[in-house]
């Protein structure tokens, strides 16, 4: 899908957004900014006194599908916080084009990330009680009312174990960047297995030097290991090299 970005450079978001609602299409940006083929899109921000407002025209086939989504300039924040905003701004806009173009909508609906319950959660640490949450929720991002109520449980468990960690708690995360195949929605810094099955085995050398180095570190610091989560890239990608996956664990 050829891509034109006009007062805005939130390439990532778009790309994002576009691959999860056209996962067999791939970004690409026309010289000049004037599309070739059959399937573009122009995504726009305006920024106004008052408000935002992000614009996407889809064309596909001859046909045009438009969908808008804006932000108050008051409720923007701080730097960071309203580059946030705004890329999700411009998400929302290209999700509801795409929505128009489909008919239907996705049930995660406007989502492209990979941790839904940290935004319920944003909503909770406001103040919001969870009925009203949900309610914003489902609006904002057009998520159905069962996988709303699944981000809600999310964010209250989030929430109870948060209490229960002490001062001295940690939770590490050893990250594997390895996958079977690389997802097109994907963010993570990791590699196609099959593609680099040479750099396994000095991962892993290297994987336990760092967790020994970490142990000490804790150790040192008076600090109590909660949890170790392996995330990735997929660690079970680990599983053919058996040995190297059994040196994983030593120092903590």
């Amino acid at each position: 899908m050829e891509l034109i970005l006009k007062n805005h450079d939130y390439q990532y978001a778009v790309e994002q957004i576009m691959l999860m609602l056209f996962p067999r299409e791939r970004p690409v940006y026309p010289e000049n900014g004037k599309p070739a083929g059959d399937i573009w899109a122009a995504v726009s921000l305006h920024e106004g006194e008052t408000w935002v407002t992000a614009s996407t025209a889809l064309h596909i086939g001859g046909a045009r599908y438009r969908g808008d989504a804006r932000v108050r300039r008051s409720e923007l924040g701080a730097e960071r916080n309203a580059g946030r905003m705004k890329q999700r701004a411009v998400k929302r806009s290209f999700y509801r084009a795409a929505v128009r173009y489909y008919g239907k909508k996705p049930v995660w609906g406007a989502l492209s990330g990979i941790r839904p319950a940290k935004l319920m959660r944003e909503l909770l640490d406001r103040g919001l009680d969870e009925k009203t949450a949900a309610r914003q929720f489902m609006e904002f991002y057009d998520v159905s009312p069962e996988r709303t109520a699944l981000c809600v449980d999310g964010a209250k468990a989030e929430i109870a174990t948060e209490r229960e960690l002490e001062i001295r708690d940690i939770c590490l995360y050893v990250g594997i960047p390895f996958c079977p195949t690389r997802c097109a929605y994907c963010s993570f810094v990791s590699q196609s297995v099959q593609k680099s099955m040479g750099l396994i085995e000095p991962f892993l050398d290297a994987l336990d030097q760092d967790i020994a180095a970490t142990g000490a570190a804790v150790k040192a610091a008076g600090m109590r290991v909660r949890s170790v989560y392996f995330g990735g890239g997929a660690p079970t990608t680990l599983n053919p090299v058996g040995a190297g996956v059994c040196r994983i664990g030593g120092g903590l």
